[in-house]
């Protein structure tokens, strides 16, 4: 019912998961289907894929209005070898058979995780970890709207366990220095300069300095 908050619960082997659905988020009643499924390889070296997935679908073709929360939970024996502190939850892009990582908080003392997604596909605890070059290094959403993707930032990914990020405008002016120290391979930005100001809609030139290499990528700002 589009008009009552919702949640479903399903009790997997591996401890319960969990789908939240705010009021208002389609427009007409849908019937909707959370299972566990397989999880498909990661195809970036940032990225360890645990075995923990789901899937998410709908009777319907509808777009979704509001995000929806999920929590996936797991036990130790689930995620040996792991970080637990670096794990996020992921949807995966069907079309560019790819993994994109979510706005994420891991709770690694309650072993679950709990992300948003505004997309329903597979979904899977992941880890990040870092990368040993900048040869993949990507930034995303691009363009980058600082209202519609105020939650969850702009994204520096793929890159070594240590960084230095330095944004400009395309007339050379220094706009924000950021740094990767934590060694998950990421970062985000918020879209504001060094003095805590939003910056102006337009291209930016981002130059990335890793231990061994550099990247020079290109992000456009649009309000």
């Amino acid at each position: 019912d589009p008009a009552v908050d919702s949640e479903i619960i399903i009790k997997a082997e591996t401890g319960d998961i969990k789908v939240e659905v705010p009021a208002g988020t389609f427009s007409e009643s849908v019937s909707m289907t959370v299972s566990t499924t397989t999880v498909p390889a990661s195809d970036r070296e940032a990225i360890k894929e645990t075995n923990l997935g789901i899937e998410i679908k709908i009777d319907k073709p509808l777009l979704l209005q509001k995000e929806l929360t999920i929590t996936i939970h797991y036990r130790d024996i689930d995620v040996v070898g792991f970080d637990e502190s670096k794990f996020v939850i992921g949807r995966y892009d069907e079309t560019n058979a790819r993994w994109i990582t979510l706005p994420s908080t891991p709770y690694p003392a309650e072993n679950k995780v709990v992300g948003k997604t505004n997309h329903l596909t597979k979904f899977a605890i992941l880890q990040l970890k870092a990368a040993s070059n900048l040869t993949q290094a990507k930034v995303f959403p691009n363009p980058y709207n600082p209202i519609k993707h105020k939650q969850q930032g702009l994204t520096f990914d793929n890159l070594p366990a240590t960084a230095d990020i330095k944004i400009y405008t395309i007339t050379g002016e220094l706009v924000r220095e950021l740094k990767e120290t934590d060694g998950d391979g990421r970062t985000t930005w918020d879209g504001k300069n060094d003095s805590g100001n939003e910056v102006a809609s337009g291209v930016y030139i981002v130059y990335i300095k890793g231990p061994t290499d550099t990247k020079k990528l290109k992000l456009a700002v649009e309000k």
